[in-house]
């Protein structure tokens, strides 16, 4: 049973080159127009730094639309720097380009996919994969059944209050939770938004948020819920700029900045303790029954505020965020309006 005083984190990288015409090499490999690499490599150095092992969730599905080659590289030097390999798979490289979540497929066209994947896998490294998640969170009860079925230990897909997921009715919101022999390990989220409870958004715990809005959510985790698993959550992109140009992406300073300053946080409290992908063994598979909770900013207004940050760098690409901030762009300019009108 794990300790009532130490609450325990993992961090997890996505590892996946969504855009552009050579995703590997600038989104993976996070090369930028000056040739210095802001992707995995320089995340691994960041972890190394702080002796925090990380599990890294390489789309092996990859490999079958961009070149097992070059998956494999990736692969081998996540595993040559001593950090885990965990399985992530966006189905559409192998599959329907129209179809981006398991749920859209059939349990046999699931099946297909995972055991190509996890073949892959084997191949490259010469053992079997424990952990796996789903591109996009798009799992569903079908695809835990077929993780059980090939011999996965512990899923990491499930995303409470996310539409993506396919896992419903939820099997857990922020507790690790047991699915016959299968541990899954939701993604750590937070209550980002609440309009008067007619509205609620969750947002994962992604270590680039504000640094103080990031300690608060993993103090109040601390303080009530310590049987929880808190996984941060990276991307092998995080460190870039790049969805305006994909192939010629710049680093993101604010977001190196942000990640040191949660490293330098966590590694300053004796109370967070990282773990690894053996560590996850500890965790009692009959434990978790105890009550959920709901963690929530730490001021109710700055709600109103995230959600428009969150929005802004979209807007351009999604209707619905580009909707969203020319709603509060003419808030905004009736509230000034209103004062100087008051003032005046």
């Amino acid at each position: 049973m794990l300790s009532a005083y130490v609450q325990k984190l993992i961090f997890t990288v996505d590892v996946e080159g969504p855009r552009g015409k050579d995703p590997i090499k600038h989104q993976i490999w996070g090369e930028t127009g000056d040739g210095s690499e802001y992707g995995i490599r320089k995340i691994i150095e960041k972890l190394d730094q702080y002796k925090i092992k990380g599990l890294f969730f390489v789309d092996f599905a990859e490999a079958f639309d961009l070149g097992e080659e070059k998956i494999a590289e990736v692969v081998k030097y996540i595993d040559d720097k001593g950090h885990d390999i965990g399985v992530h798979l966006h189905p559409h490289h192998m599959g329907d380009i129209e179809r981006h979540f398991l749920w859209q497929y059939t349990k046999e066209e699931q099946k297909d996919m995972i055991e190509k994947c996890t073949k892959l896998y084997e191949k490259i490294l010469g053992r079997r994969p424990k952990s796996f998640r789903a591109g996009k969170y798009g799992a569903n009860y079908e695809t835990l059944e077929i993780l059980n079925m090939l011999g996965y230990q512990y899923d990491f897909s499930e995303f409470y209050g996310q539409k993506w997921c396919g896992i419903t009715p939820e099997l857990t919101k922020v507790l690790p939770s047991n699915y016959k022999g299968l541990m899954e390990f939701p993604v750590t989220i937070f209550k980002s938004f609440d309009f008067f409870g007619l509205y609620k958004r969750y947002d994962k715990l992604d270590f680039n948020i504000t640094p103080s809005e990031m300690h608060h959510i993993l103090k109040a985790y601390q303080k009530k819920a310590n049987n929880v698993l808190i996984t941060v959550f990276a991307h092998s992109f995080s460190l870039l700029n790049f969805l305006e140009r994909p192939d010629q992406p710049i680093p993101n300073k604010i977001a190196g900045k942000r990640l040191d300053s949660f490293l330098n946080y966590v590694n300053s409290k004796p109370f967070f303790q990282f773990i690894n992908e053996k560590d996850l063994e500890q965790f009692d598979k009959d434990y978790y029954e105890s009550k959920e909770i709901d963690i929530a900013r730490n001021y109710y207004l700055t709600g109103f505020w995230y959600l428009f940050l969150r929005a802004l760098p979209i807007c351009k690409y999604n209707r619905l965020a580009k909707i969203l901030v020319g709603t509060y762009i003419i808030f905004f300019v009736i509230i000034i309006w209103l004062l100087i009108v008051f003032l005046i």
